[in-house]
C-alpha cells in the first residue's frame, strides 16, 4: 500500500488562508477525478470571495445592490459546491461497491476442500490471535499474506482477535 504525503487544501478568503480539507492520495490515475473535485471546491470558495470583493469595491453599487449581488454570487458558488458534492457522492458509492466486491470472501460451501480449509483457517486465526495488536495490524494491512486477510474477514473477531475498527481497516486496505 503506497502512502502519499498529506496535502492541506487551502482557500484564501479575506486575505487569510483557510483549510478546506486534506488530501492523502495521488493526484493522478484513478484519483484524478476526485482530486479535480477537491480543486473545484477550493476554486468555488475562492471564486465567491473574489466576486464578493469585486462587488463590495464597486462604488456605483448601493448597499442594497451589494447585498443582492453578493447573494447571487453565493448562490452560484454554492451550486458549484453542490454539483461537486453530488459527483463526489457518486464516486464514493462506486468505491464502496468496489470495496464490497474485493472484500467478499468465499465461503466453504461447495468447495471439495471445505472441511480442510476450515481447519486451516482456525489454525491461522489462532496464530493471528497470538500476535500483539501491532504485529496483527502490520500483517493484515501489508497485503503480504492474503490467506490471513481472508481468515480475518471470514471468521468471527473472537477467533482472530481483531477489533471491528481493525476489520474495517482490513476491508479498506
Amino acid at each position: 500500500m503506497n502512502i502519499h504525503p498529506l496535502e492541506t487544501l487551502r482557500a484564501v478568503v479575506g486575505g487569510r488562508e483557510h483549510v478546506v480539507g486534506m488530501w492523502r492520495h495521488p493526484s493522478d490515475g484513478r484519483f484524478a477525478v476526485l482530486r479535480g473535485l477537491a480543486k473545484k471546491a477550493v476554486q468555488a470558495i475562492e471564486g465567491f470571495e473574489l466576486g464578493r470583493e469585486q462587488i463590495a469595491s464597486d462604488p456605483r453599487r448601493s448597499a442594497h445592490a451589494v447585498a443582492e449581488d453578493t447573494k447571487a454570487v453565493a448562490r452560484e458558488r454554492l451550486r458549484e459546491l453542490g454539483r461537486a458534492q453530488e459527483h463526489l457522492s457518486q464516486e464514493a458509492r462506486k468505491l464502496a461497491d468496489e470495496r464490497a466486491q474485493l472484500a467478499a470472501v468465499p465461503g466453504y460451501a461447495g468447495s471439495p476442500d471445505g472441511a480442510a480449509m476450515a481447519v486451516v483457517d482456525v489454525a491461522i486465526a489462532a496464530r493471528l490471535r497470538e500476535l500483539d495488536a501491532a504485529e496483527r495490524s502490520a500483517l493484515l494491512l501489508s497485503g503480504e499474506n492474503p490467506r490471513a486477510v481472508e481468515v480475518a474477514l471470514r471468521l468471527p473477531a473472537m477467533l482472530t482477535g481483531i477489533s471491528e475498527p481493525m476489520r474495517r481497516s482490513v476491508e479498506r486496505a
